[in-house]
């Protein structure tokens, strides 16, 4: 009788911490691996500081990509929005000289997408 109990609480146990371990790393991939808004930023001229904006906006925490056309005068920034305010890129923006529209202004998208 004892033998089967402690059986039983080990088997039951044993799923439970897989169980919870399933959880845990499906959660920590799913929702922190992967950009999940962008946003478009219409500026002016970008042609002359493109390499300082290339080389300050990545190292931003939570930019997982950022390209910088100065043809048509857009910046778009891939960035996961629970670590990056607008006044980040805005800090950065600024100390090159860009001239941009207001926060208000800037489009922002939602990226879906699925692992599964």
């Amino acid at each position: 009788m004892k033998n089967k109990f402690l059986k039983d609480i080990l088997i039951f146990s044993t799923v439970a911490m897989a169980f919870f371990f399933f959880i845990n790393s499906s959660m920590s991939k799913s929702f922190h691996t992967r950009a999940n808004t962008e946003v478009h930023i219409e500026c002016s001229n970008l042609e002359f500081n493109k390499k300082q904006l290339e080389k300050d906006l990545p190292q931003l925490k939570g930019i997982s990509n950022c390209i910088i056309s100065p043809e048509v005068g857009i910046i778009s920034i891939e960035y996961n929005s629970e670590n990056l305010t607008p006044s980040s890129i805005k800090q950065i923006l600024n100390k090159w000289e860009i001239d941009s529209q207001n926060e208000e202004d800037w489009q922002f998208e939602v990226i879906a997408s699925s692992d599964f």
